[in-house]
This record gives C-alpha cells, structure tokens and sequence, in this order.
C-alpha cells in the first residue's frame, strides 16, 4: 500500500471494531473491497457526535483520501465534498484524452452502467488516493439467477467481481466499499469473491447503548430514567431509536418509563423484522396446565439454571413433539411466563422471492443476538423451518436456510441466553441433523392424557383458564367420557357445556351439561394419522421416564417396526 494508506493507521478519531477491522484489512493488501452489511442505518460516534454511517465514512476516510465518492441509484454520483470532484475529473478525462476520447460531460448521467467504466479508471489510477462507496449496493448487483438477468445486469455483475480481485485496483490507494442491509440481497458470485471482505455492523450492545445514551442526555436534556437503566432495557434496538424514544419522551410529558420503553421496543423490533417475528406473552404459568407432571418438571429444571446463571445446565434447545392438541404451544407460553427470558415467536419467514427468505431470517438472527436472555419459539416447524435438504424446486434456499439456522443453533457461546424452543407434529419432516444434541437437547413427547386423573387434571385446569363457572360433583366419570380425546378436544367439549347451561338459562355448567356436551362432540381426526404421530414422538423422545407407561417398554426395533407399519397404513388408498 502507499503512504497515503499507510498514514490510515494513524488516524487519531476512536472508530468501531468494525471500522477497525477494515482499515487494518485494507492497509495489510488483504482486501481493497468491503461489503459493509447489518445495522448500516444506525448513528456512529466520531469525533465527540454521532453521525450516519455515511457522513461517518466520509469523515473517517476523508481523512487519509484525497477523493470521497458516493452513489446509489437514485442520487447519482455525489462526493464527500465539493473539491473532491475535480481530481476524479482530472483522473479520468487525462486517461479518456490518453485513449483519444472526449472528456467528461459537465452533467455526469446516474446510470450506473455507463458511470461505472469512468468510476473503474479513477480506481485503477495508482497516483489517487481515494474511497469509492455503493450505497443500497442491491439495487446495482442483487441476488437472482444470472440466466434471467439482462445484459446490463450481468455487466455490473462482472464490473464488481473485477474489481475485488483486479490485482490493478489492490495495488492503489482506493478502497471500494459497498453498503447492503442484508447482504443475501447481494447477487452471490459477488459476495463469495474471494478478495471480498463482508464486515457486519451490529446492534449496539449494552456498553454501546449506554455511551449514546449518555451523550444524548448530556445534549438533549433528562427524560425521567438513568443512563444506566434506559442502556440495560433497550437491547435489541439501534442508536437511531434511542434517539426516536427521546424526542417522542421530551414532546409528551418528558418523561421515559420502563413500560413506554417495552413497549416501543416491541414496535421497533417488529417493524425491523418487516412483522416476521412477534413478542409472545404470556399470563399463565406451570399452576394453570394440568397433567404433564414429568414434563413441567423437566422444564422447572430449566427455569432454575436459567435463574441461577447456570449456563451450562440450560438447554441449546427444547423439542416438543406430538400430536396437534396436545398441549405443545400452552405448556410453551407458561414456560416463557416461568422463565423471565424475552420470548419472540418466529412466523414463517420464507419468500417467494429469491434471496428474500436468507435475508428475511438473517435479519431476525441479528435482532436475537442483539436482544440475548431470549427464547424463540418456533411453532409449526416443520413448516416455518422446512424438510430435509431441500430440492431443486427452491432453487437450494431450503438447504442454505437451514444450514445457517443450525450453524446457528449449534454456536455454544449463545447457550444460557438464546434459547430455541421448537414445536412439531411431524418431527420426520425435519432437517435430522437439525434435531440432534446440541442443538436440541431436551425432547419432550407430547399426547392425548392416558388416564383419568390426566383428562380430570387437564379438565379442572381449563376451567380455571377459561374461566368457566361450574359445579361438578363426578370428574372421573367426564375423564371416562372423554378417553383419547387431546386436550384441544376437551376444551371444546368444555365450551359446548357452556352453550347447555346458556340455553337452559343457566351461567354454571354441571354434570349432565358435561355428558350431553361429550355425546355431542363430534372429534375431527385421522386416528391413524394420529396414531402415526403419536409413534413419531416415542421415537424422538429424549428421556424415557417421560413416555406413558404403554410405550416406556418399546424397544428402538420394535417402535420402527411399528413407525414403518403405520407409514405403510397412511399410504393405502
């Protein structure tokens, strides 16, 4: 590198590790070109204030560059600052009379296709030192099938992968960098080039949050809270919000609660995630779910590590597996309720469009690492998550959407504060490798109660959270008419009773509404698919004290045995 890279190092501003990591990346010759990716519309401290990150970079890079320049497609061709121009003019037009062309027009076009060859002059020019920067980078390169892409595309394509490994451009003093808020939206071929350098920006941690915080009170005035405890319940949003529940506290009554914060939190976090994810709460515990004694106890468990700061005994994660009705998604809600963790719930963040679906749910990772102490909670993930492997029909984004939540799932730093907590009632449509130890440890089965004092426990315990008045003098003798049925089922029957004792002017429901209500129940189930389910948690289970005494006894031949029977069953027509 020149002097002029070189003189980089001594730059006396204190910058984020992220900045850090590309000057010392691009002054060893190991990168001219970086994809600056993750949280790029957030405010950045330089020099005593904060900045967006493109005044920021203009700043930083101004410093040791001669020639600042800035596009995107909208904007055009913009510099860091008025002066810069004339050197890039001067740059380009001396090579254009060089070639025997004409010199740059006055009104230099937006369009990138022919911008960018002059832009390619001014980097290979050895005797400059500047700083070329791509803002929404997507919107020149994104991410699709080159087969489909125009000439134009393809070029821009090849334009950007030239210059990451152009050994012209990494023997100048020019940086490249390009900004993208996920870089799945970047077009593949160009983020996997091998002189490339991706450095993520991150959510502001805790001490981050804190300096900001503190810097903005000192300007803006107090808004009724500490530094210290605005910075410890704001994990999870970026500066740029900070800023936004400030102005929002001192246009009201100038005052933050901790209530306000939670709450606008929820919103910020929700709209960055485009509604993929949702805060889950929960207002019942352990005391209002009946039955599942052996499974509350495993996941009391849990809630003890948690609360002691016992990493090492919490979970990667927990698998509830069974048939639907059974409990799963109930008995998770009093889990988060039990536990204290921040409790989001994934929707199904796959897309029509390619690249879409690995941006939609590399989005959501960062918000989970920024937020940490959290639980998510996967329903459905069979269908949320996807099968095994992946066809040709996705185009492989199945494969890379699992293979990034498991590499996920699998990190061990994140065990004691990310908690992935995953419901399914087809478990064999999972990824395998994706259900084994370590990423989820716990496994517990779930089914219809298998005894009387089950359906009776399970009963009393609607009730209560259904808030039903009644006067039932004989329980066993409902759990008898209610055998095999799910515990969605005998919900149902329940709210059935209620309609009885309406029609008969009644607001309490007794025995004989509890028998016409079983009788009058019709269950809408496949008893084989059931059945079938039913097996598929057996054989997924993680401890076997936890299975009903029917199945304790099984062995691992004589349960496939029997999955294979019922498979075989399901497909006769």
């Amino acid at each position: 590198m020149t002097e002029g890279a070189a003189s980089a190092a001594d730059a006396g501003a204190a910058v984020p590790a992220w900045a850090n990591h590309l000057r010392n990346r691009f002054i060893s010759g190991a990168s001219a070109l970086f994809v600056l990716h993750g949280n790029v519309h957030d405010l950045v401290m330089w020099d005593g204030e904060y900045l967006p990150l493109r005044e920021f970079l203009a700043r930083m890079l101004g410093r040791t560059k001669d020639t600042v320049i800035f596009y995107d497609v909208a904007s055009g061709l913009r510099f860091g600052d008025k002066v810069m121009e004339a050197p890039f003019r001067l740059a380009v037009n001396a090579r254009r009379l060089m070639e025997g062309r004409a010199e740059l027009p006055l009104a230099l076009p937006r369009d990138p296709y022919r911008l960018f060859p002059w832009i390619e002059t001014f980097l290979l020019d050895t005797t400059q030192h500047g700083a070329f920067i791509l803002e929404y980078a997507e919107t020149v390169v994104p991410n699709g099938d080159v087969s489909f892409m125009g000439e134009q595309d393809r070029a821009m394509r090849v334009t950007l992968q030239r210059w990451a490994s152009d050994p012209g451009v990494l023997a100048t003093d020019n940086i490249i960098i390009l900004i993208t808020e996920k870089l799945a939206d970047l077009d593949p071929m160009v983020r996997s080039a091998p002189r490339l350098t991706a450095l993520e920006i991150p959510l502001p941690d805790e001490s981050a949050r804190l300096a900001y915080t503190q810097w903005a009170l000192e300007r803006g005035g107090k808004v009724g809270m500490v530094a210290d405890r605005i910075a410890a319940l704001t994990a999870g949003i970026s500066n740029f919000q900070l800023e936004n529940l400030f102005r929002e506290a001192r246009a009201s009554d100038g005052r933050l609660t901790a209530e306000v914060i939670r709450s606008r939190k929820r919103e910020f976090i929700e709209k960055e995630c485009f509604g993929l994810v949702e805060f889950m709460d929960s207002e019942h515990d352990f005391s209002v779910v009946g039955g599942m004694v052996l499974k509350k106890a495993a996941l009391r468990r849990v809630v003890a590590a948690i609360k002691r700061g016992d990493k090492e005994r919490v979970p990667m994660g927990v698998l509830l597996v069974g048939p639907m009705g059974t409990g799963k998604s109930f008995l998770m809600e009093a889990f988060a309720n039990e536990c204290g963790m921040t409790a989001l719930k994934f929707k199904n963040f796959r897309d029509k469009w390619v690249g879409s679906t690995e941006g939609n749910l590399e989005k959501i990772l960062n918000i989970v690492k920024a937020l940490g102490n959290v639980l998510v909670v996967i329903d459905e993930g069979d269908r949320s998550i996807g099968g095994q492997g992946g066809g040709d029909n996705d185009g492989g984004v199945n494969s890379r959407v699992t293979a990034r939540l498991k590499e996920f799932m699998s990190d061990t730093s994140n065990r004691g504060s990310i908690l992935f907590a995953m419901m399914t009632n087809r478990p064999d449509k999972l990824d395998a490798d994706m259900k084994r130890p370590g990423r989820f440890d716990l496994k517990l089965p779930f089914f219809p109660p298998q005894t009387d004092e089950a359906r009776v426990a399970i009963t009393k315990a609607l009730l209560k959270k259904n808030r039903i008045r009644h006067r039932v003098a004989d329980y066993s003798a409902f759990g008898r008419l209610v055998d095999g049925y799910t515990g969605a089922e005998i919900e149902a029957v329940l709210l059935i009773a209620t309609n009885f004792a309406e029609d008969d002017g009644r607001e309490t429901i007794n025995d004989a509404d509890l028998a016409l209500a079983a009788e009058d129940f019709i269950p809408s189930r496949d008893g084989a698919m059931m059945r079938y389910m039913e097996l598929l948690a057996v054989f997924e289970c993680s401890s076997r004290r936890i299975l009903p005494d029917r199945y304790k006894g099984l062995s691992s031949d004589d349960l496939n045995a029997e999955i294979r029977r019922q498979q075989h069953a399901l497909l006769k027509p």
